[in-house]
């Protein structure tokens, strides 16, 4: 049975968001201890990570995936103008 060719990379390139369409986004974690349950930070402040992504969801996902920590709300950042 022939195998199926491989697509070309350029295809799977063109099909990806172009950065002009991302915005940029702040997301605050609750910080996460040895065990792995939410702890309260000292200050009462929630610490973030600023990334740009094409949607509050995917801004929420990617955050997940940098801190290992349960999200607490997702913010857009805008020019002040």
């Amino acid at each position: 049975m022939p195998l199926a060719a491989a697509k070309p990379a350029g295809d799977r390139r063109s099909r990806r968001t172009p950065l002009s369409a991302t915005r940029p986004y702040r997301c605050f974690y609750a910080p996460i201890d040895r065990n792995g349950v939410p702890t309260n930070t000292d200050s009462g402040v929630l610490p973030f990570v600023d990334l740009k992504a094409v949607s509050g969801e995917a801004a929420q996902r990617k955050a997940h995936a940098k801190t290992g920590c349960p999200v607490a709300s997702v913010e857009r950042l805008e020019h002040a103008e």
